[in-house]
């Protein structure tokens, strides 16, 4: 991290704009966001409550947030299409199974470390009828297949398990 000094170093107003004043801490954050970064965490450490800027503060925790829960939907998504894909695509399966299988393999590890918070393994169990939707949508467009399911046929517990691939339903 960088001090004071550091930070005045590489940018000669930067000192200035790290002071109590809230208006200062939101023209850092927008002048030089790492600068800002590290001149929070700075205050957090330390107990410099007053330092904070609050309001930019509590917009990057929502951001990430909203993040964690894009990167769920988004591992949920794929492993659905993978899934659909591994199961009914029957023309393509000899080629392209290993694959799938692999890929799988791939978006289930990253998922499972999401989902080691209940929040998120919530939030993927809430979104996987829609997600799946989306899923659907995507192979049939892809594949040219009719008559995939249009309800999942899969429960949070299929997808997140590493021997399941959908062969058994």
């Amino acid at each position: 991290m960088l001090t004071a000094q550091e930070a005045h170093a590489l940018m000669p107003n930067a000192t200035e704009l790290m002071s109590d004043d809230p208006e200062m801490d939101c023209a850092l954050y927008e002048l030089d966001y790492v600068l800002w970064l590290d001149h929070t965490v700075n205050c957090l450490r330390s107990g410099d409550w007053e330092g904070i800027d609050r309001l930019n503060l509590i917009e990057e925790l929502e951001a990430l947030g909203r993040s964690e829960r894009r990167a769920v939907a988004s591992l949920l998504k794929q492993i659905l299409i993978h899934l659909l894909l591994y199961q009914y695509w029957v023309t393509e399966q000899e080629q392209t199974r290993k694959h799938w299988a692999a890929e799988l393999v791939n978006f289930r590890d990253q998922l499972q470390r999401y989902v080691a918070s209940q929040t998120l393994k919530n939030y993927a169990q809430s979104e996987l009828t829609v997600v799946y939707k989306v899923a659907r949508l995507f192979v049939e467009r892809k594949t040219g297949l009719d008559g995939l399911p249009l309800v999942c046929p899969y429960s949070l517990e299929q997808v997140l398990d590493e021997e399941f691939y959908g062969e058994d339903l």
